[in-house]
C-alpha cells in the first residue's frame, strides 16, 4: 500500500532540485548532481546506481504503474502476479519503496507479509538501505552472472540524510521515519514505512 503524504510541497518538486546536509545541525539545501536528478525519473538507473541490479521490462513497467498509481488523486489497488525467482520481494518490498521515498519524503508506506516478522525483515532491509554510507558491492557470483554489478553511490551521498538526528522520530525495523526536507518532525503522523503482518494488531484500522 502505498499512500501519498499530505505534505506535497517537500516530495518530488523539491527533491528533483535540491539535495539536503545537516551543518551544524542546521539542514542546509544543496543542489543534486545530474546522476542523483535522472536517478530520480528513471527508475532503472536508480536500481542500478543505488544497488547495482540491472532492471527487466517488466520491472520497470511494474514500478512506472506503482508510481501512476501512486499519483493519481483516487484510491487505487493493483495486482500484479509475477512467476517463482523473477525478484517479486526485492522489486515490491524495497527497491519501489525506496525510490518512491527518494522522490517525496512525506510519502506512506505499508509492508505486510504473512507475519509481522517478515515484513520486519523487509523495512529493516529499507532500514540499511537509507542509512549506507559506503556503496553497496555485488557478490563474486552474481558478478560472473551478469546479473549483478557494484553499485555506483549511496542513497544519503545523493539526497542527504534520511535518519533523522537525536532521538525524536522513530527509526527501527518496524516502522521508522525519514528526515524531512524542512526539518519538520513527523512524531504524531504515520511512519515513512511501517512492517504488518496478518498477526499484527492495528489499533483503529
Amino acid at each position: 500500500r502505498f499512500d501519498r503524504g499530505a505534505q506535497d510541497s517537500t516530495g518530488l518538486e523539491a527533491a528533483a532540485i535540491l539535495g539536503i546536509t545537516s551543518i551544524g545541525g542546521n539542514l542546509i539545501e544543496r543542489p543534486l548532481s545530474p546522476e542523483a536528478t535522472k536517478a530520480l525519473a528513471d527508475f532503472a538507473y536508480f536500481r542500478l546506481r543505488y544497488f547495482g541490479r540491472k532492471s527487466t521490462p517488466w520491472q520497470e513497467r511494474a514500478a512506472y504503474e506503482v508510481l501512476r498509481a501512486h499519483e493519481t488523486d483516487d484510491r487505487e489497488y493493483i495486482v500484479m502476479n509475477e512467476p517463482p525467482g523473477a525478484g517479486k520481494s526485492t522489486l515490491f518490498s524495497h527497491d519501489i519503496p525506496v525510490w518512491l521515498v527518494a522522490r517525496d519524503r512525506s510519502t506512506r508506506i505499508m509492508i505486510g507479509s504473512r507475519t509481522e516478522r517478515q515484513a520486519r525483515m523487509y523495512v529493516g532491509r529499507i532500514k540499511k538501505s537509507l542509512e549506507r554510507e559506503a556503496p553497496m558491492r555485488a557478490n563474486a557470483e552474481d558478478l560472473v552472472r551478469g546479473v549483478a554489478f557494484d553499485a555506483e553511490a549511496t542513497l544519503q551521498d545523493d539526497y542527504g540524510p534520511f535518519k533523522p538526528e537525536g532521538r525524536t522520530d522513530i527509526w527501527r525495523s518496524e516502522a521508522l521515519v525519514v528526515q524531512q526536507l524542512d526539518g519538520t518532525a513527523l512524531d504524531d503522523k504515520e511512519p515513512t514505512v511501517s512492517a504488518w503482518g496478518q498477526d499484527s494488531g492495528f489499533l483503529g484500522g
